[in-house]
């Protein structure tokens, strides 16, 4: 199981990944990602430029 910190807090990644916009995370997933810390970081930047917001997690 991986986890990824966002707000000083570690959440599991694969009930974050269900909360994602299914098409901002599809465009991303082409690219080459390190872990899913750096993946997550790119879709949480991703989402603010698209949605003019930050991505709410819970």
């Amino acid at each position: 199981m991986s986890t990824v910190t966002y707000n000083d807090e570690s959440f599991d990644f694969s009930e974050i990944k269900d909360r994602m916009d299914g098409d901002l995370s599809s465009e991303l997933q082409a690219n080459t990602y390190a872990s899913d810390q750096d993946f997550f970081d790119a879709y949480v930047a991703a989402h603010a430029e698209k949605f003019g917001q930050r991505f709410v997690v819970g």
